[in-house]
């Protein structure tokens, strides 16, 4: 911030960050090393002594001052925390109404109707027991056959052959 004041202070505060931030991809974490901060401020033909005896002045202090005693003459005006869903603010900040207008706005996409209930919310509170955790985790068994689930053919088909496919269970 030091460097980017005094360089400011020459009239050359765009040309010099532009030229830091482009060393960002190039040096990533070195730079902003004091070296380079010299080296952008003698490319872009900046007065050195000027540019150095700033840098020890520790200008930064009256850029903040300056910036503190103008914020405090001005009135300053507190916005409100606002939620929207789809560009459409929320009428309240209760979680519960945040939640059931992103759901309303979910099933206005999927063409569904939401039917909020008890029931749902207290589901979607609850905590997971290990026996919901188990189901949810449990491998599928697969128990070999020695019939063909197909009847076999004689010519060959371009179609691939229909296996069943087990229905999932909702563990209910």
């Amino acid at each position: 911030m030091r460097s980017a004041i005094c360089a400011a202070k020459q009239g050359k505060f765009f040309q010099y960050a532009d030229a830091l931030y482009a060393w960002t991809d190039a040096y990533e974490g070195q730079a902003f090393l004091d070296n380079r901060l010299v080296t952008g401020a003698e490319n872009l033909g900046l007065d050195m002594a000027a540019f150095g005896e700033c840098r020890s002045a520790n200008p930064e202090r009256d850029v903040l001052a300056a910036a503190q005693q103008d914020a405090g003459g001005r009135s300053t005006t507190l916005v409100p925390p606002a939620v929207a869903v789809n560009d459409v603010l929320v009428e309240s900040l209760d979680i519960d109404t945040i939640n059931a207008d992103i759901d309303a706005a979910i099933a206005l996409r999927s063409g569904a109707t939401p039917e909020p209930t008890s029931e749902a919310a207290s589901e979607s509170t609850a905590e997971p027991t290990s026996e919901a955790a188990s189901e949810s985790t449990a491998e599928p068994t697969v128990e070999p056959t020695t019939e063909p689930t197909t009847e076999p053919t004689t010519a060959p088909t371009d179609e691939p052959t229909a296996q069943p496919t087990p229905e999932p269970t909702d563990g209910g």
